[in-house]
């Protein structure tokens, strides 16, 4: 570690709840279920909290007394073991597994059992977070994306190194039964996604597919374990593997894994797979990539849908995960194969995150992200001008520089010129102003043209829109109220969904502007929207009366309990 690195650590301890695990880790930051994913209500099996389930041979699911003895425990979910305890080893078939003697920190037992229908046809399936009838199961812990624990997510430019040790048993890895199509002891070939780890996009439209998973897949033909890279959001025709291992090579034995992303649109993943009893090294390489994920829309040439040119969603982070999560045979198209789907285990230990000094860091293969070219792939749009007509163009206060961010992940902010071609000072409406990024070491190669929209007023000042005014209105719908005089045209405020409704009756739909002084009115102006049909006159009024004002009441909804001022007989 440098000495601005920052070390996170998940301190596991046997015997203690999973929720105080999270909650006394940076990476789960005092949150309890914000940093659990798993089922929302009771068990299917036990009627008990994922947190505190168990088998114990009673109950209604079905073949109780043939429960392996292995899966016997305190939690059927998630639950904490310590790495010492030999009886709790012996009880789960796990105390010879190669590796357990090196590892540092307790256990933490992730498992997931087979979906039934009781006799009375109720499906336990416990699901996506407890849905019923859901076509997947997830049970996973994830760092917990407050605005205070930014150390425990990334941003772009950010580069943080994800280490834990793992053990997928054979219970999880080869059939425990004769199916369909393969013999107990064969290992499975999973048909739906199963993620282990995810690095996945929180907040926006954007966070749709993880950015990088580690998987159980099926590749040429069998079951194998594989990292990837996803560089879309909305699609996953683009996935691009870091490496991909055969299960034979990973089952019953402790790995230790460690992953080092930069968060960017020219990112970089490196990562190395090691048998933690031989220190057989299972895999070490690293790989440009697309971590960071930006708003998508649809690309007017290809039709492919892509990220376009807007920066990063406010707030957006990448955040850790690590579980089972995996989609359910229980489609219309996984009859062939439905009786393939079984229970499964997974554990972990030595968890922990680092973030890195972006400063200073170097990966291991020599790969450096400051020796990367900065290329501008987004930027920050400014705010619309209005101003009167015969403005000259030097005087619109056009912006010097805008934030861009670059394909290093960094936001920066760039010089712009911009371009007088077409303005009109003499002419009224919008328009856009074009500029070129002219910023010293950065390169432009998609070609991006940044804008202002200007829009060109006859002369007169809005004084509806000042920032001292204010405004009442009798009622609102979706929130339109500030749409009365925001100034566009393309926006309305609509006092009602449906300007017939009963309860309009006892009121007359009223908006109120207090000016933030006295003025003196040449003009009124209101534009209509196309909803106004049923509207059959209107008055203005003016006072220099502020009491007038402030005993008018406004509402919200349209109702006739509201308490908004009424008309008068």
């Amino acid at each position: 570690m440098g000495p601005n690195d920052k070390y996170l650590p998940l301190n596991i301890h046997g015997g203690e709840n999973a929720w105080d695990v999270m909650g006394a880790s940076k990476i789960g930051n005092g949150t309890t279920t914000g940093s659990v994913e798993g089922p929302g209500a009771a068990s299917s099996y036990s009627g008990k909290a994922w947190n505190e389930s168990f088998y114990d041979r009673t109950g209604d699911y079905p073949a109780a007394s043939t429960v392996p003895e292995s899966w016997l425990g305190d939690n059927m979910y998630l639950q904490t073991i310590g790495k010492n305890d030999v009886n709790a080893l012996t009880k789960y078939g796990i105390e010879n597994i190669p590796g357990t003697e090196k590892l540092n920190s307790d256990i933490l037992r992730y498992h997931e059992f087979l979906p039934f229908v009781t006799p009375d046809g109720v499906s336990r399936d416990d699901g996506d977070r407890g849905a019923v009838g859901s076509d997947r199961q997830r049970l996973e812990i994830k760092s917990n994306t407050a605005a205070s624990n930014i150390d425990a997510n990334s941003v772009g430019g950010d580069i943080m190194t994800h280490h834990w040790r793992l053990m997928l048993p054979s219970e999880t890895l080869k059939f425990q039964q004769d199916v369909t199509n393969y013999k107990a002891g064969d290992f499975i070939n999973p048909h739906r996604f199963w993620h282990i780890f995810q690095l996945k996009a929180i907040n926006g439209d954007e966070a749709g597919q993880p950015i990088t998973t580690l998987t159980l897949v099926s590749s040429g033909g069998k079951g194998q374990l594989e990292f990837r890279n996803n560089p879309d959001g909305t699609q996953a025709d683009r996935i691009k593997p870091l490496f991909t291992i055969p299960f034979d090579k990973v089952a019953d034995r402790w790995l230790d894994f460690e992953v080092t992303i930069l968060s960017a649109d020219k990112g970089y993943v490196y990562g190395k797979l090691v048998d933690l009893e031989s220190n057989e090294v299972l895999y070490e390489g690293g790989m440009t990539a697309e971590t960071l994920r930006r708003p998508e829309e649809k690309n007017p040439t290809t039709g492919r849908v892509e990220r376009g040119d807007q920066p990063m969603v406010a707030g957006q982070q990448n955040r850790s995960k690590w579980g089972l999560y995996r989609g359910l045979y229980n489609g219309a198209g996984d009859a062939a194969y439905a009786d393939e789907f079984q229970a499964a285990t997974m554990y972990l230990a030595d968890v922990h995150l680092i973030k890195r000094d972006s400063s200073s860091y170097i990966f291991p293969n020599g790969w450096d992200p400051k020796a990367q070219p900065k290329d501008i792939v987004a930027w920050a749009r400014p705010s619309a001008i209005t101003t009167t007509k015969g403005t000259a163009f030097p005087n619109l206060g056009l912006p010097s520089q805008l934030d861009v961010t670059l394909s290093t992940g960094k936001i920066e902010k760039v010089n712009v010129t911009w371009k007088s071609d077409g303005y009109d000072p003499n002419g009224t409406g919008t328009s856009k102003i074009y500029g070129t990024f002219n910023g010293t070491g950065v390169t432009n190669t998609k070609n991006i043209q940044p804008y202002v929209e200007v829009n060109l007023t006859s002369g007169y000042k809005n004084w509806a829109v000042t920032p001292a005014a204010e405004l009442k209105v009798v009622s609102q719908s979706s929130g339109t109220k500030n749409n009365f005089i925001d100034d566009k045209s393309d926006t309305s405020w609509q006092a009602h969904s449906s300007l017939g409704a009963s309860a309009a009756n006892d009121f007359q739909y009223w908006a109120a502007i207090k000016l933030e002084k006295k003025i003196d009115v040449s003009k009124v102006q209101i534009e209509w929207s196309s909803n106004s049909n049923l509207l059959k006159n209107y008055q203005v009024y003016y006072t220099n009366d502020a009491a007038a004002y402030t005993e008018l009441v406004e509402g919200g909804t349209l109702s006739a309990s509201s308490s908004a001022t009424k008309k008068t007989a």
